[in-house]
């Protein structure tokens, strides 16, 4: 069985017709599903749905694990400024000193996050953390 069927117009009738299609698809305008509007209103979807999680994830930890979270960001934190305050000056100071004070300010910096950020820190959070018990 042959499921090609000649086409019973002239080759004049089919060219307006061609013409005739194309004319009215050129009229349809596409829809733009990614306008600036949509965009910014999907990743702002995206972006509660998220916060959502974090926060629900959060609030499901203990309250020794929601404090050693809080430490272990106040470190990277204070680690990750520090690092960057060193970049600014690291070309201005000798030699001989940026041996002893790069791996001396790492050391402050992880002391300065463990120590006095993170009592700060989970101070300020206390009413957000679970309670003891």
């Amino acid at each position: 069985m042959n499921s090609f069927q000649p086409d019973n117009k002239s080759p004049k009738q089919n060219a307006s017709s061609k013409n005739k299609q194309a004319t009215a698809n050129n009229n349809i305008q596409p829809k733009n599903i990614f306008t600036k509007n949509n965009l910014l209103a999907q990743a702002k979807e995206y972006w509660l749905q998220y916060l959502s999680i974090m926060s629900r994830s959060f609030q499901l930890l203990t309250r020794e694990s929601q404090e050693m979270l809080i430490k272990r960001v106040c470190q990277t934190v204070t680690l990750g400024l520090t690092s960057v305050a060193l970049v600014f000056v690291y070309s201005f100071i000798p030699e001989l000193i940026r041996i002893f004070l790069v791996p001396v300010a790492a050391l402050f910096a992880w002391w300065l996050g463990s120590n006095l950020v993170t009592s700060v820190v989970l101070d300020r959070f206390d009413k957000y953390l679970n309670k003891e018990g």
